[in-house]
């Protein structure tokens, strides 16, 4: 009772708090990504030195979360866990998108961070579900 008020009270604040902030989610997060393809050149996006950085920033970024993976200890798969941290992009835009409006990021380096992200993203659900057939599981539920 550090507050004052009796865990029960709490708990269902905490439940309303959840609801609400998930509510706005709904409704801010599909804003957040329009605005970022709104945000984006494709004409930038398209050209070779974006492609170029793009493609080096993306080998780094995937070498670099399965070389954390492979620590993962024994009895883990370090190359699941190493490609399922892979797509965590979202924080990358929010960074990015705040970057260009400051002025601190160029069009070309932002439309290479999208490129990534959207990359990134869509590659390691694909290699998560070989990784997991490949080991004999069919979901990724556990025991199935």
């Amino acid at each position: 009772r550090f507050t004052g008020k009796d865990p029960e009270t709490l708990d269902l604040e905490w439940k309303r708090t959840e609801q609400v902030v998930g509510r706005l989610g709904m409704v801010l997060v599909p804003v957040f990504f329009v605005m970022t393809g709104v945000s984006t050149d494709l004409s930038a996006m398209f050209s070779l030195q974006s492609l170029t950085v793009a493609l080096g920033m993306i080998a780094v970024a995937v070498a670099g979360k399965l070389a954390c993976g492979l620590t993962a200890g024994t009895g883990v798969s370090g190359w699941v866990v190493g490609v399922g941290m892979i797509p965590r992009g979202e924080v990358l835009l929010l960074y990015a998108s705040m970057g260009l409006a400051l002025g601190a990021v160029s069009k070309s380096v932002y439309s290479s961070l999208v490129i990534v992200v959207m990359v990134t993203t869509m590659l390691a659900p694909i290699v998560l579900i070989r990784l997991l057939r490949g080991a004999g599981r069919t979901s990724f539920r556990k025991g199935i």
